[in-house]
């Protein structure tokens, strides 16, 4: 808990002294987050609140892992997510994390199902999946990861995954912290 603290003071103190080149603004959050559901602490719900009111945050997606989200699950962050969304002042999205362990991890967003969980092993079927729920966004997680073989050294390449693949996480210094 120590270190979402430290993270959140970090972010307090940039907000103040980052400045956004001439026409654009500066928003500050985070794209992957897990709650009580799926390893974290609490429900959704009470990440968006803390996020928003104590982190100061702009935005947060919360991304439990989808091979233990349930269904009901995943439909209550999607309403918790609705609920915490205040136009102008903060936005909560609902993602989930896919897991492999032969790919990495990536978080989905923008879509109204989950993928199939039984697609864990299989990169072709699970980018089929996200094709067949546009306008879906989808993330590549920790990068550099131990254990991870960076999605198969990213032999994925092709126009077809880059529509969908429109993020990719930095956050190997953050590692350090844990």
């Amino acid at each position: 808990m120590k270190n979402i603290y430290l993270l959140a003071g970090i972010l307090l103190i940039m907000q103040y002294n980052t400045y956004a080149q001439s026409g654009y603004n500066v928003y500050f959050g985070n794209l992957h987050s897990h709650t009580g559901y799926t390893g974290g602490v609490m429900d959704p719900a009470y990440a968006f609140a803390y996020a928003k009111d104590t982190g100061l945050l702009d935005f947060l997606a919360v991304t439990d892992h989808l091979e233990t989200l349930s269904n009901t699950e995943w439909l209550n962050t999607k309403n918790m997510a609705d609920a915490a969304t205040v136009n102008g002042v903060f936005v909560a999205f609902a993602g989930y994390e896919w897991t492999s362990p032969n790919y990495g991890h990536c978080n989905v967003f923008n879509t109204t199902t989950k993928v199939s969980q039984l697609n864990v092993n299989n990169w072709s079927a699970f980018v089929q999946d996200l094709l067949a729920n546009p306008p879906v966004i989808a993330q590549f997680n920790h990068p550099g990861f131990v254990g991870s073989n960076n999605w198969n050294d990213f032999t994925y390449l092709g126009q077809t995954t880059d529509n969908v693949f429109r993020l990719f996480e930095i956050n190997s210094s953050i590692q350090e912290l844990y």
